[in-house]
């Protein structure tokens, strides 16, 4: 349990920047929950995205309301949730930043928390925090979320897209945002994994908290802002951005054997989705395209007995079949592939505090 005690500054302002295109009912919950939050010393800067629903109108009349909330209009030509962002921390006043996404909720006394650790750890340049699945409000699922400590390191999980935390779940010392420059706005999706890995190849020190403090809304309510998953660009842009983090990674000098294999595991896994939605020729052709990267080709033993694997993929009644014969043949790094999306569900304490304030409204 994290102290809430009183923090040595309650002034310092944290700011919220919450990118937003046409979900309004969903971002009055979001507006919703930052305004109960227990630290009263917060800004809320909402980015529309060329809403057409009437979202900009609504988030005025709550900026009328509430002096704390702003509105900000996309500007220029590039569209999507990292342009907002980038928009929305340029016009920020906070020392601490927070980035909420607008279907997400944030518990109570999240902000209070995270200032408490933020002021206790001056050495700290952002902390992370678990969340709690929900679908309509918060505490209506089996509260399953991903473990936040495992044996692997953190960096290894995320070249993975095991994602240790997400968007939502740390608070930055702007000072730390402004080392780590602007959100890649050429990128239509990963735009977060891009930032978290660039902050773990810089080293920046943080810490991780087992205290969920915030609720993480799950697909089948969620929409992405221009995300359009297996569009030819989208597949391409997926694709450079592999490439482009494992050479970060290498450049860095922490590509080891085992961060190579999460990278190898990565392309695996998203051959592996396009397969699942009967788009084989295209999954084939995103695995086969490490062939050219000096950095992550693998023997060609290896490659041609995963490549096996991928193509057995598509034949549903031989697909186990394909796993067990194959499978104690790989790394130990890529056996995690073969049951990509079969982790062990995680479970929040029933008794902690965010889902206890949860029963008690």
């Amino acid at each position: 349990m994290i102290s809430t005690d009183s923090v040595s500054n309650m002034s310092t302002l944290v700011s919220i920047i919450t990118p937003t295109k046409d979900r309004l009912e969903l971002l009055k919950q979001t507006i919703a929950s930052v305004r109960a939050q227990t630290y009263p010393y917060w800004e809320c800067l909402v980015v529309d995205d060329s809403s057409t629903d009437g979202t900009p109108e609504e988030v005025e009349q709550l900026g009328r309301e509430e002096p704390r909330i702003r509105l900000l209009r996309r500007a220029g030509a590039q569209g999507g949730a990292s342009a907002c962002r980038n928009q929305g921390f340029a016009a920020a006043r906070g020392d601490y930043v927070v980035f909420l996404d607008s279907d997400d909720l944030l518990a109570a006394f999240c902000l209070e928390q995270r200032v408490n650790v933020m002021q206790a750890n001056p050495e700290t340049e952002f902390a992370a925090f678990p969340y709690i699945f929900f679908r309509d409000h918060p505490a209506d699922t089996k509260h399953v979320r991903m473990p936040f400590f495992t044996a692997e390191d953190d960096l290894a999980r995320f070249l993975k897209k095991d994602n240790v935390w997400n968007i939502s779940g740390p608070i930055w010392r702007r000072s730390t945002l402004e080392r780590l420059g602007p959100w890649d706005e050429s990128l239509l999706s990963g735009q977060e994994w891009d930032l978290t890995i660039r902050a773990l190849t810089q080293h920046i020190p943080y810490l991780k908290f087992d205290e969920p403090d915030w609720f993480y809304r799950v697909a089948g309510s969620r929409t992405t802002i221009g995300s359009h998953w297996f569009e030819p660009a989208s597949l391409a842009n997926r694709q450079a951005q592999l490439f482009a983090i494992a050479q970060r990674v290498q450049a860095a000098g922490m590509l080891t054997t085992a961060r190579r294999y999460a990278c190898l595991t990565t392309f695996l896994q998203e051959s592996m989705i396009l397969v699942w939605h009967k788009q084989l020729a295209a999954g084939l052709k995103f695995w086969m395209g490490i062939r050219r990267d000096p950095v992550l080709a693998p023997t060609p033993a290896l490659h041609t007995t995963l490549l096996i694997f991928l193509s057995l993929q598509g034949i549903r009644f031989v697909r186990r079949l394909a796993a067990w014969l194959l499978a104690p043949w790989l790394p130990a790094e890529f056996r995690f592939a073969v049951n990509a999306y079969k982790r062990v569900p995680y479970y929040a304490d029933p008794n902690c505090r965010a889902l206890r304030a949860c029963r008690a409204t």
